[in-house]
């Protein structure tokens, strides 16, 4: 296989467009498609971006071997389509498209069960100090033990952990391409 043609296959292979692969190149569509033609030829400092993307060697794109095995990121985009498309058919649309919002979508009912919490261990130190048994000191040490106030606790804190990890899921699956229009 030659340069032009080993381009095409692994850009296919790990299931980018023209475009994306112009993207995290930063070169234009147009310059992917004449690789790909064989019009022209990647400058020498991007045939290492390449064989990143591609999860090849250089000397693997400059070589005129054929494919030994799928690259590393071939099969991960494998793998991600299989995933994808054993999801009912509008979830699959959403997926290949919007991949990244499952992470914002976590993030936001982390917060929203952080809120929750916030609002029961608020109502409860509501009830119990403005009663009448507010001045009661058996009342008072009696709230931070109450299962409603602890149970509040453990929302914030398990509303906060999703917070974060849907931030972070957000970022890494945004990173990795998932999500984007391909």
């Amino acid at each position: 296989m030659k340069l032009p043609e080993k381009i095409l296959y692994c850009r296919k292979q790990a299931g980018l467009s023209q475009e994306a692969l112009a993207d995290r190149l930063g070169v234009s569509r147009q310059a992917v498609s004449k690789w790909e033609t064989g019009d022209a030829v990647p400058e020498v400092g991007k045939l290492p971006l390449l064989a990143q993307v591609f999860g090849v060697s250089a000397d693997w794109l400059l070589s005129e071997d054929g494919p030994e095995k799928t690259p590393p990121a071939a099969e991960a985009a494998e793998n991600r389509e299989k995933i994808i498309d054993s999801l009912p058919r509008a979830a699959r649309n959403l997926a290949r498209r919007h991949g990244w919002l499952a992470g914002v979508c976590i993030a936001l009912r982390g917060a929203l069960l952080a809120g929750a919490g916030l609002l029961v261990r608020w109502m409860i130190r509501r009830i119990l100090f403005v009663t009448p048994f507010a001045q009661d000191p058996d009342i008072t040490a009696f709230t931070a033990k109450s299962p409603p106030y602890i149970l509040g606790g453990i929302m914030v804190i398990a509303g906060l952990i999703l917070v974060v990890l849907g931030v972070v899921l957000a970022v890494w699956l945004r990173r990795k391409g998932i999500g984007k229009k391909v």
